[in-house]
């Protein structure tokens, strides 16, 4: 199995002696190696993996004859998740150690694809209604591989709603579950849009007991005035299974729509869902009594607080529950409920450096260094602050002092070196500061500059021209010092 699940294919001849061997009683087998051969068989059955190549043709036809019930069909078809199998990753060049119980994971990995369409793919109103039942089909197909493959896991994906204060890049709304997601979610609001009472009727056939893309799906569905009263918002929102109303990757969806639909819903409704707010979510399997306490405090007071600065006026008395709230967790603060219903999705980019050092300007030297820890590191968003930095280029011979008086108590912090040898702000120095940081590394101890031997080497090399000249003996000293480590 460890070496089929890398295999192009087997031969149907082949294929067919195993699956004999497999269903026969008297072979002694466990169901998870006939688990791992299952789904290597249904990872080579033949398939469409190239869903562009497919689409081309598909298209070809729409222009032809135009769009049909089997062209939708089609699509739909060519769209459908399927698994694939691959070599377990963490495995290596080896197969598995044939000792203790045997797993399936060990000898296959199992992946669900998603040859997703994209949106540019526009479907005629009249064919609204049939696709958007197909596509239903492909997400309930999903949900029932990505549980099979991971039992117990919920299935993770990005917001329907997007964060426009997302910080960088992300992709996790083009590839995998989430694109497919959203492709229905964009069928539905053209369905929303142009038949409402549609658009309820397809609501009506999500499953009410699935925790992840449905559960999603009716969060979403319930932030819209046109296929849901208040009080139908409502009972959907409150009739979430304690697992989904808390999810952190609902938490976004969930948020947004409860304070859409806050002053939309009847009463009683609206003072049910605040008990179940500031009750908070069931225990999670392994956590002790304190840690869970702790916990739900924490979801709770971050959910109200947010939904108050939104203008979500409470049954209760938000600073009497907040403060016994508190009580279970000292430690949380208002600042922290700004961010309940920022996006978890995953994202790329770079984190601009702050390097200002007007802080250290006036701080007195032996403390410099301390100052600058103090003021560096993440400050908010994709912003890091380094005023070090900024004094080395800008301000070189005071960062120099610092490290200087710093010394004098055998200090030399690691990361202020390195930052002060940088070549880029030592490059222009000149030769008499040369000179100097050549001489102040020759004093210094040995196991103090290994830990930045680096930057000293590369210090060295945009100054070796500058020592040579004018300083040659203090080069053959800082030479020496540097070679031995």
């Amino acid at each position: 199995m460890w070496w089929a699940s890398t295999q192009a294919g087997i031969h149907p001849a082949l294929r067919a002696l195993i699956r004999f061997e497999l269903e026969q009683a008297k072979t002694e087998c466990s169901a998870e190696v006939r688990q791992a051969w299952r789904y290597i068989f249904e990872a080579r059955r033949p398939q469409t993996n190239d869903f562009y190549e497919e689409w081309y043709r598909l298209k070809a036809s729409i222009d032809l004859d135009g769009w049909t019930d089997v062209a939708v069909r089609q699509l739909a078809v060519i769209s459908r998740p399927y698994l694939s199998a691959d070599r377990p990753c963490w495995g290596g060049g080896k197969p598995p150690e044939n000792y203790g119980p045997v797993r399936w994971q060990d000898m296959v990995r199992v992946e669900v694809e998603y040859p997703t369409p994209t949106d540019a793919i526009e479907i005629p109103q009249e064919f609204l209604k049939a696709a958007i039942r197909e596509f239903r089909k492909n997400l309930e197909h999903a949900v029932c591989l990505e549980k099979e493959r991971l039992p117990d896991a919920l299935i993770r994906f990005c917001p329907i709603e997007p964060d426009p204060e997302l910080g960088g890049e992300t992709s996790g709304r083009t590839y995998g579950l989430a694109r497919s997601v959203l492709f229905y979610v964009n069928l539905m609001k053209t369905l929303i849009d142009k038949d409402p009472r549609a658009a309820k009727e397809e609501f009506l056939s999500w499953w009410n007991d699935e925790n992840t893309v449905f559960a999603r799906l009716r969060i979403w569905a319930s932030g819209h005035q046109q296929v849901l009263s208040g009080s139908e918002a409502g009972r959907a929102l409150h009739n979430l299974s304690d697992r989904a109303f808390w999810d952190d990757y609902h938490q976004r969806d969930l948020l947004l729509v409860l304070r859409k639909r806050w002053a939309d819903f009847p009463q009683s409704l609206r003072k049910q869902i605040e008990t179940r707010l500031l009750r908070g979510p069931s225990n999670w399997p392994g956590l002790k009594k304190k840690e869970y306490s702790s916990w739900r405090a924490w979801e709770s007071l971050n959910r109200i607080h947010w939904l108050a600065v939104h203008n979500c006026q409470f049954g209760f008395d938000l600073n009497k529950e907040s403060d016994k709230l508190c009580k279970l967790v000292p430690d949380w603060q208002p600042a922290f409920a700004a961010t309940a219903a920022a996006s978890m999705e995953s994202r790329g980019g770079f984190i601009k450096t702050d390097t200002s050092y007007s802080t250290l300007l006036d701080e007195p030297l032996d403390t410099l260094i301390n100052k600058a820890v103090e003021t560096s590191g993440h400050k908010y968003k994709r912003l890091e602050g380094d005023p070090f930095r900024g004094l080395a280029f800008e301000r070189p011979i005071r960062a120099y002092l610092s490290l200087v008086v710093s010394a004098r108590r055998n200090d030399y912090p690691e990361w202020a070196w390195r930052t002060f040898l940088n070549p880029e702000a030592r490059k222009s120095d000149k030769p008499r500061f040369t000179a100097v940081i050549a001489e102040r590394l020759c004093r210094a101890p040995s196991e103090a500059i290994a830990g930045f031997l680096s930057p000293a080497s590369d210090w060295l090399l945009v100054s070796i021209e500058v020592l040579l000249s004018n300083y040659p003996a203090r080069f053959e000293r800082v030479w020496a010092k540097l070679i031995i480590l």
